[in-house]
């Protein structure tokens, strides 16, 4: 027998078969039964995937098992997602595990991931939609349960930082049915305020992926989206991760951090002022040297030995101009008057009244003036106005001219 090209050791087709598996098998999601559960003292955790007709051995990394918020124990159904490595030492295939749920959940994982899809792909999560958080808020709006624990730790800590904070607690439902419902009504409701906030916090405390599911409806991240006050995202833990974090234009990791990226710290604020404030002292004292020094050097020169005289003659001329204008003010306001004497006995020359003194009378039937004997017949009853009080008369005869 000939020597062959090439002869493989055993790591170097272990990782020619470790390439070639994983590239065939791009993350997948997968369901199964567990067993054999082990986490091991470095925080990794260990386990068996199994069904009716074949076995898996399955890996989950510490970095990602602290992010679990339940025991996996032997016998519990799980959905997991993942991908699948070989193990070279062992030279076994495994399970690598990136996120695992318990049985159950698992339709709401894969309703989450449609979601977040349909929703990315309208361009709901672009950051360049996201806005700038003010700085300086004048008004902040909360959005919580009356009842949980995170509207006492953002409360608080609006009360501890802000400076001449306005805080509009509005309560909404955060879990079970009507949530989301809820949710959504109280960012238009507070939107649309007058005076507006300006910036909204909306979220939670903590708890499971059910607990959390109405900050994943479609509708409350629709109406972050069209929300025209910037928001704070602050739902759940740092771990927990909803669609409102996407949506929002700004994602804190808990109630409390929210409260502290709404608005600036007063104690910080209070600091910038006195370092502006030395430091402005320091350069108005500074150009006060440089202007005495400049007035120093001018001592004895010309234009200051005549500025009295100067300032006496200003002062004088301020006094002749006050004179002038009282005076032609004076002469307008005469003028004025008797343009309006002039004004007022034309109206009155126009008044029917003085027209009626001179012998005239108006006829009056049915509240409208007679101008023609068309408008009346014989035992029609007017009422004749003079100058000075009335009459009624009773028409006999009427006569065209």
């Amino acid at each position: 027998m000939s020597v062959p090209d090439r002869v493989f050791t055993v790591s170097q087709l272990t990782r020619d078969i470790k390439r070639t598996l994983e590239s065939q098998f791009p993350p997948l999601w997968m369901k199964a039964e567990i067993s054999g559960v082990v986490l091991h003292r470095s925080g990794h955790l260990y386990l068996t995937f199994k069904d009716e007709g074949a076995q898996m051995s399955g890996v989950m990394w510490r970095s990602r098992v602290t992010r679990l918020d339940f025991h996996p124990e032997d016998g519990m159904e799980v959905l997991v997602f993942g991908g699948i490595s070989l193990y070279e030492k062992g030279g076994r295939y495994q399970f690598d595990i990136e996120v695992m749920q318990r049985g159950g959940r698992g339709a709401l994982f894969l309703e989450f991931e449609k979601l977040k899809k349909q929703l990315q792909a309208e361009g709901l999560f672009d950051p360049q939609r996201k806005r700038l958080i003010p700085k300086y808020p004048r008004r902040v709006a909360v959005l919580t349960s009356p009842s949980g624990a995170a509207v006492k730790d953002i409360l608080v800590t609006l009360a501890r930082r802000g400076f001449n904070l306005e805080v509009i607690f509005d309560p909404v439902k955060v879990q079970g049915d009507g949530s989301a419902e809820s949710i959504a009504n109280g960012l238009r409701r507070v939107a649309a305020m007058r005076p507006a906030p300006d910036v909204i916090i909306v979220g939670r405390g903590g708890g499971s992926m059910e607990d959390l599911w109405a900050f994943n409806e479609e509708i409350v991240v629709r109406a972050i989206s069209s929300c025209t006050i910037p928001v704070i995202s602050a739902v759940g833990h740092e771990t927990d991760t909803t669609l409102t974090d996407f949506v929002a234009d700004l994602r804190a990791p808990t109630p409390t951090a929210a409260a502290e990226l709404a608005c600036a710290d007063r104690f910080e604020l209070s600091e910038i002022v006195q370092q502006n404030g030395s430091r402005l002292r320091r350069v108005m004292n500074d150009q006060l040297t440089q202007l005495k020094m400049r007035l120093d050097s001018f001592d004895g020169a010309y234009g200051l030995r005549i500025l009295p005289d100067r300032l006496v003659q200003y002062e004088q001329f301020l006094d002749d101009a006050q004179i002038r204008m009282g005076r032609s003010l004076k002469i307008g306001l005469d003028r004025r008057v008797e343009k309006m004497k002039s004004l007022e006995n034309n109206l009155l020359a126009l008044s029917p009244k003085q027209v009626m003194k001179r012998g005239y009378a108006v006829v009056m039937k049915d509240g409208l003036p007679v101008v023609t004997n068309e408008t009346v017949q014989p035992e029609d009853v007017v009422n004749i106005v003079f100058a000075e009080g009335r009459a009624e008369a009773e028409i006999r005869k009427s006569i065209r001219n």
